[in-house]
């Protein structure tokens, strides 16, 4: 009977790119591959992902994607999931953390950003444009 052999590979390492009080910007980069173990993480704050490089698999138990360069992973404060790299070693992703109470506030701006430049959610669904008065006045100098 062979023994176990134990994996080199670290999985998921972070770097602090920039970071506030309620927020933070990670360089995240795997170096786990298709014979690893997925690796189980949990989401410590509101969270939003974009994959630079590679493919991974990740989910939960009942749902999984396969995410490639250009997708994003979204992740909610608490939330447990795992990612697994059934196609190929290792990704590399920017991870931006919000604090729950400032990302709620960054997404009812944005709820509002269509109101506030003269579009209602009708002119929207129908590809109009905004209301030319609702913009402001930009003259020459």
């Amino acid at each position: 009977m062979e023994a176990a052999v134990e994996s080199a590979h670290r999985g998921p390492v972070a770097h602090r790119i920039a970071s506030g009080a309620d927020w933070s910007i990670e360089n995240v980069v795997c170096d786990l591959g298709p014979n690893d173990k997925p690796s189980h993480e949990r989401f410590n704050r509101t969270t939003i992902a974009a994959v630079l490089a590679r493919t991974f698999e990740c989910g939960t138990r009942s749902k999984k994607a396969l995410l490639y360069p250009g997708s994003f992973l979204l992740g909610n404060a608490g939330s447990h999931f795992e990612c697994g790299h059934d196609h190929g070693g290792g990704d590399h992703c920017v991870a931006f953390h919000f604090d729950t109470a400032l990302f709620e506030e960054i997404a009812s701006s944005a709820a509002g950003a269509a109101r506030f430049l003269g579009m209602s959610p009708r002119s929207l669904r129908a590809g109009k444009p905004p209301v030319a008065a609702a913009l402001p006045d930009r003259r020459p100098i």
